[in-house]
């Protein structure tokens, strides 16, 4: 193998696995604030969009936050929507634009989530 090729797999492999682990790091960071008021974010739950028939871990400032994403993607009144962009799930709310980047709902990650940001766990059904 020449020195070249060396040299790119070198190079390669460290960008490749940066860059897997890039949409879980921006998933958390944007979990910080909440899609209503950007207030610091105080608890992380799993909200379930029936469109897509997936759940996802969303953060807000407050428990009436919960009921009103989830009532909102329930009702398909599109106050607040949930895309792909770039391989990567987004809410957001369309008043204000504020979005946060979403990571499928597991145990594991809304732990790691909830300790990153202190927030607590909050199961609904709505």
């Amino acid at each position: 193998m020449s020195g070249k090729s060396i040299l790119f797999i070198c190079i390669m492999i460290p960008l490749i696995i940066y860059l897997l682990s890039k949409s879980d790091k921006n998933a958390k960071k944007s979990q910080k604030y909440c899609l209503k008021d950007r207030k610091n974010t105080l608890y992380s739950f799993c909200i379930q969009d029936p469109n897509l028939n997936n759940g996802f871990i969303v953060s807000a400032s407050s428990i009436d936050m919960i009921t009103e994403i989830q009532t909102s993607l329930n009702n398909n009144d599109k106050k607040y929507v949930i895309y792909m962009d770039n391989d990567k799930y987004i809410i957001k709310n369309t008043y204000n634009n504020n979005e946060q980047i979403l990571v499928i709902c597991d145990n594991k990650q809304l732990k790691s989530i909830m300790d990153k940001y202190k927030t607590q766990s909050i199961y609904s059904s709505i």
